[in-house]
């Protein structure tokens, strides 16, 4: 007669045969009452740990499914906070992203860019400090687009959206206390290479200010694409702003 239940986690034969031996074992009667108890117990508590492990193995299939994505409740405030600003009409973005139709038709492409980094463009290595109207998604909003996309891009009640056409104030910032204005516009041909054009701006100041912000308002948005600010002390850009301009004049 085999032993039973099996000392070792080697399984020879199926649960299903053993319980059959087992019942015959003691149907028969070839064992005594008091070995049927104790094989009876072990047997209980063989099947039982099976029992659980069965049910952690399948676990995983009998799980909760995930949450639904959609857009007006979990993306709208990412797009509109971190992308909408520079995807609209008049701005060098190549489509606008302000509402959910825009986000729908581009949904694959968005989620491409922002799980490798590449949108919203934001320089700054991450770890390094931490500035103002920072403008990088956190892994878990990435993940959320992620989700959103594999779902199918679902819109979800309006009801829950922010604003889409919010208008925006004339000065981002507030009011300024200087304005300073570009003393000769330069006028950008319709095709050519990237250009990268030195504006000399003369600061009418004859003391010393602390500069907290600074905003830009291009004369076209479409062609603009970003600024870099330096204080020439040396007054050489000046310098050169006059050659340029004597030169222009005498090629004219």
């Amino acid at each position: 007669m085999p032993p039973y239940p099996p000392e070792s986690n080697q399984i020879e034969d199926s649960i299903y045969s053993k319980s059959l031996k087992v019942a015959s074992y003691l149907l028969r009667g070839l064992v005594p009452a008091s070995q049927r108890k104790r094989d009876y117990i072990k047997w209980l508590r063989f099947f039982k740990s099976r029992f659980i492990r069965l049910l952690l193995l399948a676990g995983p299939a009998f799980a909760a499914p995930a949450p639904q994505v959609t857009f007006y409740r979990e993306i709208a405030p990412i797009i509109y906070r971190n992308c909408s600003p520079c995807h609209k009409p008049g701005e060098s973005t190549p489509f606008s992203l302000l509402t959910y139709e825009d986000v729908k038709r581009h949904a694959h492409q968005i989620a491409d860019v922002t799980k490798r980094r590449y949108m919203p463009p934001w320089p700054p290595e991450a770890g390094y400090g931490d500035f103002v109207e920072e403008r990088r998604l956190t892994a878990a909003q990435i993940r959320l687009i992620q989700e959103w996309v594999q779902q199918g891009a679902l819109a979800g009640s309006s009801t829950s959206s922010p604003q889409e056409t919010a208008a925006e104030p004339e000065w981002k910032l507030g009011k300024p206390d200087l304005i300073l204005h570009v003393q000769q516009p330069y006028h950008l041909g319709a095709d050519g290479p990237e250009v990268f054009w030195n504006f000399v701006i003369p600061v009418p100041l004859s003391s010393m200010r602390w500069v907290k912000a600074v905003e830009i308002r291009p004369g076209a948005g479409r062609v603009f694409h970003h600024a870099s600010l330096l204080v020439d002390r040396a007054g050489s850009a000046r310098r050169n702003e006059k050659r340029r301009a004597r030169a222009s004049r005498e090629w004219t």
